[in-house]
């Protein structure tokens, strides 16, 4: 296990919360990477760095992200979750484009 790079290992992050038409705020709420724990997986580690490999990509090549999901054929927020390490990108394909390991 690895301290989550989102909340430091506290567990929550301080987020300003829209409320739609009452006053927002701003709280501390469960980190959604570790779940409250403070701590993540090596393979939670692995997707955060990968997605970090993919953003560097993309930037490399000039590509806005939006401009990066035509090429790809992925949405903007599926794209958004590979970047933060949220969601693994499993596409051999854009795998073997972007120089990750398939």
């Amino acid at each position: 296990m690895s301290t989550c790079p989102h909340c430091n290992g506290k567990g929550t992050n301080f987020c300003h919360v829209n409320r739609g038409n009452k006053p927002h705020t701003w709280e501390h709420l469960t980190c959604f990477t570790c779940g409250g724990s403070g701590e993540i997986t090596q393979e939670q580690a692995d997707w955060i760095e990968e997605g970090k490999k993919i953003k560097e990509y993309r930037l490399s090549k000039d590509y806005s992200l939006r401009e990066f999901c035509a090429v790809i054929g992925y949405s903007a927020v599926t794209l958004s979750r590979f970047e933060s390490g949220k969601q693994p990108l499993e596409d051999a394909e854009i795998r073997r484009l972007i120089g990750l390991s398939v």
